[in-house]
């Protein structure tokens, strides 16, 4: 029996975010950056991730500086 991928989510934690904009790079399909840099998404700190981008959200995360990004 086939199971159905299941979407992940990307977690910001804005406290601990310095706005480099690193991930809006990697993820310019779910994020972009506002007039400060930090990164902004219209679903808020948690974006959902479907499968076709769980490899550039993992990027964006494991890239983080700051690890403000968290994949769940």
């Amino acid at each position: 029996m086939k199971t159905a991928l299941q979407e992940k989510t990307l977690h910001i934690n804005w406290g601990k975010c310095a706005g480099r904009g690193l991930c809006t790079e990697l993820l310019e399909e779910k994020l972009s950056a506002d007039e400060w840099g930090y990164p902004y998404s219209p679903e808020g700190t948690n974006v959902r991730i479907p499968a076709e981008l769980e490899k550039a959200a993992r990027q964006a995360a494991s890239d983080c500086p700051l690890r403000a990004l968290k994949l769940i």
